[in-house]
């Protein structure tokens, strides 16, 4: 942990003492399913669709389910608007795919320090807040039950940093924070987790993608069902203020405070399923 911590704290200040620059170390404020460092241009839209299918292999996926793509984990679709030129705000509505569904997310993204030319490197600070809409459970025990509307909310924060190594290559890494306004026994209210994601680009247009979501909890392993969200994908930006990017991954959730605490499926055991997340921009 000790380490993790030392090496975040040393790629935030490599962001903090650079020259500044035009290049970023991301082409999209997503990588996969975290987020980057990159922020829309002040009074630009961005129309975002995402869908992660079902399970290409194993029990739940195979010929019978079309490996997975007769099957839908989670969907979503919202928007992003660049505020200021380093502050981007967003909304969007996903279907769930943990034991809370029905998420409105509301969220904003805050480039606080920008420095570099020919390799920048940029400092992030994300903040989100989810609220379940969905109805509410009897169940004392579910945790859906929402003794008070408070207790449908989630929130989430990270401070994320990105640097780009050479003409090609990017990385970055992130420090995570989610709470629960409402936990069950067998759930955690405060939850730390490390995010570490990589990008290489392959050609103008084309560039290959990984992240892992790491959380720091005992409970959180293979004994109580849970397996770190882990995920690769192939970036495609086709012009015109499109970006397009397919992956594969074994978180069946498509937000922070959904995929993170609920990560249940199993790359070993087939768990993983074919995503993909469309794009487009406008200037208003």
């Amino acid at each position: 942990m000790k380490y993790i911590l030392m090496f975040f704290f040393a790629l935030s200040l490599a962001s903090l003492y650079s020259q500044d620059g035009q290049l970023f170390a991301y082409k999209d404020r997503r990588i996969i399913n975290s987020w980057s460092t990159e922020v829309l241009p002040k009074r630009v839209l961005d129309f975002r669709v995402g869908h992660r299918f079902g399970d290409i292999a194993g029990a739940g996926g195979g010929w019978e389910t079309f490996y997975g793509l007769e099957n839908s984990s989670d969907v979503q679709i919202g928007f992003d608007y660049g505020l200021l030129n380093n502050v981007t705000i967003g909304v969007n509505r996903s279907k769930g795919a943990g034991p809370l569904g029905q998420l409105v997310n509301s969220h904003v993204l805050w480039q606080i320090a920008r420095r570099g030319d020919e390799r920048p490197a940029t400092l992030g600070f994300m903040g989100m807040a989810t609220m379940s809409t969905m109805p509410k459970s009897d169940n004392p025990s579910s945790l859906s039950h929402f003794p008070k509307f408070a207790h449908r909310f989630i929130y989430y924060s990270e401070l994320v940093a990105a640097k780009r190594f050479s003409q090609r290559i990017s990385g970055s890494v992130g420090l995570n924070y989610i709470h629960h306004n409402y936990a069950r026994m067998d759930t955690e209210t405060d939850l730390f987790a490390v995010t570490v994601a990589g990008r290489l680009q392959i050609s103008r247009s084309f560039a290959l993608l990984a992240e892992a979501t790491y959380p720091i909890s005992v409970n959180k392993n293979p004994e109580n069902n849970y397996y770190f969200p882990l995920g690769f994908g192939l970036e495609w930006e086709t012009g015109g203020g499109h970006i397009f990017q397919i992956n594969l991954v074994n978180s069946k959730g498509m937000v922070e405070t959904d995929y993170i605490p609920y990560s249940t499926s199993d790359w070993g055991a087939g768990g993983f399923r074919l995503g993909f997340t469309i794009s487009r921009k406008f200037r208003t």
